[in-house]
């Protein structure tokens, strides 16, 4: 699949440039040029322009329509987003293939001739701008990813940006040199030439590194705020593409870029609104009108909203949850959803107060909030004894007694690996990727005092037994238990799946076992007995286990 989608790719990049370079260069495009960049057309210097602009548009056709096939394959499966920095980007890689096609140039000889003035004062402000917004939001998710909090797809998001603002700004540095002596008409025809591409790297390069900065990755910001980001991710780089001198007084054809941009600009608008329309619609009523007639198995966010699976008589039942938000109202991930071990206590994000709650639906009860107005939504899951609540912030835990509500702060932890009757299991650090700094594994008693520590590998996955003796450890398709006072002997070990396969811990069921997810491409979930080692595959669960909550299977 992904070698069709390269050729595909490939295909139409090279038919898209081997179109336009057949197409002749017009006079109006020559005069546009030449006005823009206020540049006189010789004998001398007319090629040397000419095959400028031929190169330059053939290049960035192609690398517009590769960026506009990347983004619309998404669209096909269903996917809304619609990611504006592919083929900004592609036109952006297509300026910098011309300009490295062209060659470096002769050099001066003198290295105290004052640099070349590429563009406006208020472009390179714009510019400059725009690259430390993209590069301060790029390098926040680096910091991060360092203590694991971000997917893959927000590393490779901070890894673009940041390729895009360092290589522009180095391919505008060179731009910059003084010019070489020569014929006044050649020196003219070469400053234009440069400053047209510095221009465009100025235009395309804002657009591209911040409209492809992992802004989701970034904490909640206030409605004020979130209006304030928004209008400076989307206005900051089409003021730069404005500022480049495309709409210069006096150049032929600028209403038509002045229109060009406003129909981008009504595009962009009516496509966040169609989106926001669709997925902020008031669900339809309630089917959940009472307790819950049986554990909920598994929920999904189909549709944007929580729906609960329960399983009765054989067959599953469904039924809607509308209270419970589905998508982060800023970020546009996933909200969280957690089901205790008995499978009828929830944790939610509540859609009127937007705090985080506790619901337990096997009685009629109120929701329990957890977080106060405008603190945020932290990571939460249930401790081993399903009385406790572990809320994970950016800056600590903290532990929510779910029968009175009592909420305190565990000084200097960063996860907490589980909670049994008068025992905490915690490490120091949160889980990060291997390499990452050391930290300890700690056992904390009821009021919170340290009992145990040892060193632990934060890039491990754990998981304490509900008994709280035993440590529970998954590396590769490998289970293993060990004691959490000391992290030494590994007390029983269990293999799953064939070789390079790669397991997850979900949870433990009521009778002990241990469920563990397999795989990623096609999961499938195995129920693990640690006293025997031996393990079996769990039949009649979703196929598309990756897209859903596990609560208690029946």
């Amino acid at each position: 699949m992904v070698i069709a989608i390269v050729v595909a790719v490939a295909v139409l990049s090279a038919a898209t440039a081997a179109l336009v370079a057949n197409r002749p260069m017009s006079r109006a495009a020559a005069d546009r040029f030449s006005a823009r960049q206020q540049v006189a057309f010789t004998a001398f210097n007319g090629p040397l322009m000419l095959r400028h602009m031929q190169v330059t548009r053939r290049l960035r056709w192609a690398g517009a329509s590769a960026g506009t096939v990347l983004m619309a394959l998404p669209l096909v499966s269903g996917d809304v987003g619609l990611r504006l920095f592919l083929p900004v980007g592609g036109w952006t890689l297509g300026v910098l293939a011309g300009e490295l096609s062209k060659g470096s140039g002769p050099r001066p000889r003198t290295v105290r001739a004052p640099r070349l003035d590429l563009g406006s004062r208020p472009l390179v402000i714009v510019w400059r701008i725009c690259a430390a917004l993209s590069c301060g939001v790029a390098l926040y998710v680096v910091a991060r990813s360092f203590l694991g909090d971000v997917g893959s797809a927000g590393r490779a998001a901070a890894a673009w940006t940041l390729a895009v603002v360092v290589i522009v700004q180095a391919v505008l540095h060179d731009l910059g040199r003084p010019l070489a002596r020569g014929p006044a008409d050649l020196v003219a025809a070469e400053a234009a030439m440069r400053s047209d591409t510095a221009r465009a790297l100025m235009a395309g390069g804002s657009a591209a590194a911040l409209w492809a900065a992992p802004l989701s990755e970034l904490p909640d910001l206030r409605d004020d705020l979130l209006l304030l980001s928004h209008v400076a991710v989307w206005g900051l780089p089409l003021l730069a593409w404005i500022l480049s001198g495309r709409f210069r007084p006096g150049v032929p054809g600028r209403w038509r870029a002045i229109l060009s941009a406003l129909v981008t600009v009504c595009l962009i608008t009516a496509w966040n609104g169609l989106v926001v329309w669709r997925y902020s619609s008031p669900p339809p009523p309630a089917a959940l009108t009472g307790p819950l007639p049986a554990p909920i198995g598994f929920a999904d966010a189909s549709d944007h909203r929580w729906r609960l699976h329960l399983r009765r008589s054989g067959s599953w039942q469904t039924v809607a949850l509308p209270q419970a938000r589905a998508v982060l109202p800023i970020s546009n991930r996933r909200a969280p959803l957690v089901i205790s071990g008995d499978g009828y206590r929830l944790i939610y994000l509540d859609a009127a107060t937007g705090r985080l709650v506790l619901h337990d639906l096997s009685a009629e009860k109120a929701a329990r909030p957890l977080t106060g107005p405008g603190e945020g939504v932290p990571d939460a899951a249930f401790g081993q004894d399903d009385r406790h609540v572990i809320l994970t912030w950016p800056d600590g835990v903290d532990l929510v007694d779910a029968a009175t509500g009592a909420r305190r702060r565990l000084p200097g932890i960063g996860r907490v690996i589980g909670v049994v009757p008068g025992k905490v299991v915690a490490t120091t650090g949160r889980r990060a990727l291997e390499g990452a700094p050391d930290t300890e594994l700690v056992t904390l008693d009821a009021r919170g005092a340290v009992r145990t520590r040892t060193p632990f590998d934060p890039a491990l996955q754990a998981l304490l037994t509900p008994g709280g003796d035993r440590l529970v450890l998954v590396s590769d398709n490998e289970v293993l238990t060990m004691d959490p006072r000391t992290g030494g002997r590994v007390r029983g070990r269990a293999t799953l799946g064939g070789p390079g396969a790669e397991a997850e811990l979900v949870r433990w069921t009521e009778d002990g076992r241990l469920l563990v997810m397999l795989g990623w491409d096609d999961p499938v979930l195995y129920l693990v007995d640690l006293e025997t080692g031996k393990s079996r595959q769990v039949k009649n669960v979703p196929s598309r286990l990756g897209e859903v909550v596990v609560g208690r299977l029946a």
